[in-house]
């Protein structure tokens, strides 16, 4: 039997047409419902793969509109915080253009001095508290740097700078190793100053056994040049830095134990220094420690020194062009060691405070809007054997507080101001043994002060952080050279200096 097989070929062309046609029709409607003439790879593959490609830019770049619109609020942020901060900074110069007037009193000026201690306080606080999304634009956070993000490219980042001048770099207190800086022989005091106007912290050490200053010139990392040699003065003490005859560069003011007098040295703005110019103290007297600040409040450098045999306080008046007149003596404590300047009872004017080695004291001798000062007016019992004295307003009241180095108990003495030239009953901090040296400086970047001391018999720098009422924390000590006095005096081979870290 035969068997046969048919196809139906018009039938086939039919359905492969039919398909045809339903594809093109839904390519077509797929074109009118998506408005692309590329929907597939086989509409065009090379044509889809850069539709993509633009698709995909496209978005990224709808987000970089949106982060680059929160950048612009951001920035109208930091302008208005900005715009602000400038007004401040303008009304404090007309106060203290203000206050410059010799027509003003006391009392005015006084006035004068609230506006502007609380124009302060708000310029730090739009400087702490201006945010955005809460995150600070002002206060130094990731270096001040801001990123706005305008692209997907490496090259579409933008850099914003916002509060690196403004902000304080944190720290813990602490600090790293010492290092040292060879003199030669018998080191009595260093100070840190720019004395080549390079804008990096020079050292300047005296030796009272070659009777010279070693002048260290910074190569900006912690390192420094070799010591340039000065002649300082006939067995020199103690020193300082500031400008005393007007040029605008750093000039050196040493104390001379064997004529009892000082050495001025003009600074010739590279580091060098003239000839020293030699001034008299008293007869009978030698510097002790020295002091140069504006007394008499005609913007002149005037130098104060005290004498730890003669109990006494001496003030050489500054003539602003780097010669001073004869010296004016006034009676100290017991065995007066150290000084301090600050305006201890409200009236702008310079007083002075002493740390009576002796007497185990503090003495306060008020001063005259002239450069002189009336008769000690008050001497307070702070321990034994008060080596060293400084202040500021350690509980933010805006009134002057002193910080004495006790030697005797080995303790830091605090007294806290009463704005009227007294002050309260010292509260007292256990220090290291030998304490010979106290200052104060914010070494943490929180904006409260902190105290620094030298422990000469414990060889260390201690530390101690400001609460920001009055009260401190306690210690924090770094290793800082056999026999250390601070920033002071000695009878060490070298100078020691710290980096904060």
């Amino acid at each position: 039997m035969r068997l046969s097989l048919g196809t139906n070929i018009a039938s086939l062309r039919a359905q492969r047409h039919l398909v045809r046609a339903d594809d093109a029709a839904f390519d077509a409607t797929l074109r009118l419902g998506s408005g692309l003439r590329i929907n597939k790879a086989v509409d065009d593959a090379a044509g889809l793969s850069l539709a993509a490609g633009l698709m995909a830019e496209s978005r990224v770049l709808s987000w970089a509109i949106v982060n680059l619109s929160d950048g612009i609020s951001l920035l109208s942020i930091a302008e208005g915080a900005l715009q602000q901060l400038s007004a401040i900074s303008l009304r404090q110069t007309e106060l203290a253009e203000q206050a410059a007037n010799g027509l003003y009193s006391s009392t005015q000026r006084s006035a004068l001095q609230r506006e502007a201690d609380a124009l302060t306080k708000e310029h730090d606080r739009i400087v702490s508290t201006t945010s955005f999304n809460g995150d600070p634009l002002l206060s130094g956070q990731n270096g001040g740097t801001i990123s706005f993000q305008g692209g997907s490219q490496p090259e579409s980042v933008l850099f914003v700078q916002l509060g690196s001048a403004l902000a304080q770099k944190a720290g813990t207190g602490s600090f790293t190793a010492a290092g040292s800086l060879s003199i030669g022989s018998s080191l009595y005091q260093s100070i840190s100053a720019d004395v080549n106007g390079d804008g990096k912290a020079d050292v300047v050490g005296i030796s009272d056994t070659t009777d010279a200053a070693y002048v260290y010139l910074s190569n900006g990392d912690g390192s420094f040049r070799a010591a340039a040699t000065f002649v300082a003065g006939a067995q020199p003490g103690p020193v300082a830095a500031r400008d005393v005859d007007g040029d605008g560069r750093l000039d050196l003011v040493t104390g001379e134990y064997s004529t009892q007098g000082v050495n001025v040295l003009i600074g010739n703005g590279d580091g060098t220094f003239k000839r020293r110019v030699t001034y008299s103290t008293s007869s009978a007297t030698r510097p002790e420690e020295l002091l140069l600040t504006d007394v008499n409040g005609d913007g002149a450098a005037d130098i104060l020194t005290v004498d730890n045999f003669g109990d006494s306080v001496h003030v050489l008046i500054g003539n602003g062009d780097g010669t001073f007149r004869a010296a004016r003596s006034y009676a100290g404590g017991n065995g007066t060691r150290n000084i301090f300047a600050a305006d201890f009872n409200g009236d702008l004017v310079t007083d002075i405070a002493t740390a009576d080695e002796n007497g185990n004291t503090f003495t306060i001798l008020l001063g005259n809007s002239n450069g002189s000062f009336l008769a000690r007016r008050s001497t307070v019992l702070v321990g034994s054997n008060p080596l060293w004295i400084s202040g500021g307003d350690f509980n933010e009241d805006g009134k002057q507080d002193l910080d004495i180095a006790d030697g005797g108990t080995n303790s830091i003495r605090i007294a806290l101001g009463n704005g009227n030239g007294t002050f309260t009953a010292p509260l007292s901090y256990q220090a290291g043994a030998g304490v010979t040296y106290v200052d104060t400086r914010d070494f943490n970047g929180d904006g409260l002060l902190d105290l620094v001391s030298a422990d000469y018999t414990d060889n260390t720098t201690s530390v101690y952080l400001g609460n920001g009422d009055g009260t401190f924390k306690a210690r924090i000590s770094s290793a800082s050279g056999q026999g250390r006095t601070g920033l002071r005096e000695g009878t060490l081979m070298a100078m020691v200096y710290l980096i904060s870290s």
